[in-house]
């Protein structure tokens, strides 16, 4: 009787064992890819300074003589009016934003009325955010213009701040 008890157990377990259900189910995951940009502001003489940010960045850029440059610009004697034109160039590279533009706003940190600062001719000596493009294109360096100019004899103190905001579109 013993034989045939084993016999019966072995049966029974391999039906058991093949005979249960497999699990199921459904997993949902939602994910949100975040944008961003990183922005290289460079000028001919000057650090480049970098600035990064999820869909804008903001940072400054100090002047010297109104200019990015370090070299001054005389003024020679009978001068009336002085010019300081300094190129310099922006850079901006997106990551996951469906953006194929950005605008670049531009303001002077300290607002000087006594001089005319321009961008691209845009002015930015009063302060305020001002827009110096509304589509700029992503990954080359675009190119603008700073210009200072002003009455000689009102040369005052040209060092500021010169502060750009790049949002994406």
């Amino acid at each position: 009787m013993r034989p045939a008890t084993v016999l019966l157990l072995c049966a029974l377990s391999g039906s058991l064992l093949l005979g249960q259900h497999s699990a199921s189910g459904h997993l949902r995951v939602n994910a949100q890819i975040e944008g961003s940009i990183s922005v290289v502001f460079t000028a001919s003489s000057a650090p480049s300074i970098q600035a990064s940010g999820t869909t804008s960045a903001t940072f400054s850029v100090p002047t010297i003589g109104g200019s990015f440059s370090t070299a001054s610009a005389p003024i020679a004697a009978g001068d009336t009016t002085f010019l300081i034109s300094s190129p310099f160039e922006i850079q901006v590279i997106r990551a996951n934003l469906p953006s194929a533009s950005y605008t670049l706003r531009s303001w002077l940190g300290i607002p000087d009325l006594v001089h005319s600062w321009t961008i691209d001719g845009v002015e930015i000596s009063t302060g305020g955010g001002q827009m110096i493009s509304s589509a700029e294109p992503y990954g080359a360096p675009n190119p603008h213009r700073l210009t200072v100019s002003g009455a000689a004899n009102a040369l005052g103190n040209l060092v500021n701040a010169i502060v750009f905001q790049v949002i994406a579109n």
